[in-house]
């Protein structure tokens, strides 16, 4: 039982250290520091999250447009032409590059080499810890 909890232990404070690591490595600056699709490194996609009734991510571009956070500090524009552009904390244009939605799961790939995975639904993208709605 101890060695049980011993490996829990080291396990848990592993996870935790990779993670500050990641967050830490991924941004492009100390003003982005933990921030926006480069605070995202994931080698496990999200479960997808189911669509709402209406229109599926994907289909007919369900997906298209502009999401926000509650505060409005995130911004994302998904185009039809497969490119993004995140604004964060009041910095246009802090993230561009392309996306691809495929099964409910958004995958956000940076010119600067940031990835971020998040879900995407009807009415919600939830992604880099933040859930965003659909705007106007």
């Amino acid at each position: 039982m101890k060695s049980f909890l011993r490996l829990v232990t080291v396990t848990a404070l592993t996870a935790a250290s990779l993670a500050a690591t990641l967050t830490a490595c991924g941004a492009d600056g100390p003003e982005n520091a933990g921030a926006g699709v480069a605070a995202v490194v994931s080698s496990t996609p999200p479960a997808p999250t189911p669509a709402a009734s209406g229109s599926a991510p994907g289909a007919a571009g369900g997906h298209l447009g502009v999401w926000a956070n509650d505060s409005g500090s995130l911004r994302l524009e998904l185009r039809a032409d497969g490119t993004f552009t995140e604004d964060y904390n009041g910095k246009k244009a802090a993230y561009e590059g392309r996306y691809t939605v495929e099964g409910g799961v958004l995958g956000l790939r940076a010119g600067s080499g940031a990835s971020a995975d998040g879900t995407v639904s009807a009415d919600a993208i939830r992604i880099s810890g933040e859930s965003l709605k659909r705007q106007g």
